[in-house]
């Protein structure tokens, strides 16, 4: 298969996956494909996002259903081709064990070996609206991650959820989901400060 992608989704991508996790098979971009569609995903365990590969950048249809995952350190080398200020996509092709890469270098590595997540079992199909509360690092790789999406970076709106999974609305196309804290709220009580009302 091969398609094309914009190197800031890439980019995006990779700030949701984590760097070092004894789950190696997270560190990458998955690329979730059928023959009707391809989907990048990418997920720490805490927040995913997953990104569909529209129509037209399909230039060759997968024909075997499964997930491939892109290696991180790869993608981290890869440079994207610019005219001033604008980059060219990228184009990757998947075949056997193995993906290219072309950008400004030419790219070729073997996928990384692993079974992803089955990521859509964490998608909500509903939403309680009951509020709760989030690590604010995490909402803050998703508005970095949601800019590079062509959202704005501080326009984002979490559609709460109660202790279930949370859905964040923002760049067009980016399904972006984040985990609930678990904290006890008894652990951080309200202080009253006697010098912030003088």
């Amino acid at each position: 298969m091969k398609f094309r992608v914009d190197p800031d989704v890439i980019k995006g991508l990779l700030l949701v996956a984590p760097k070092s996790d004894v789950r190696n098979y997270l560190e990458g971009i998955a690329v979730d494909c059928t023959k009707e569609r391809t989907v990048l995903v990418a997920t720490d365990g805490h927040i995913l996002v997953s990104i569909p590969i529209l129509e037209e950048d399909v230039l060759e249809p997968s024909t075997d259903a499964g997930i491939y995952i892109l290696p991180r350190w790869e993608l981290e080398n890869a440079k994207p081709i610019k005219a001033g200020r604008s980059s060219f996509p990228y184009d990757i092709t998947i075949e056997n064990d193995t993906f290219t890469l072309e950008g400004a270098l030419k790219i070729s590595a073997k996928l990384l070996d692993g079974t992803y997540p089955v990521w859509r079992r964490v998608v909500p199909t509903t939403l309680s609206g009951e509020v709760a509360q989030f690590d604010a690092r995490l909402l803050a790789k998703l508005a970095k991650a949601n800019a590079l999406f062509g959202g704005e970076e501080n326009c984002m709106y979490v559609h709460h959820n109660g202790k279930g999974t949370a859905r964040v609305s923002g760049a067009p196309n980016a399904l972006m989901l984040i985990m609930p804290m678990r904290q006890d709220p008894t652990n951080f009580p309200v202080e009253t400060y006697s010098w912030s009302k003088e």
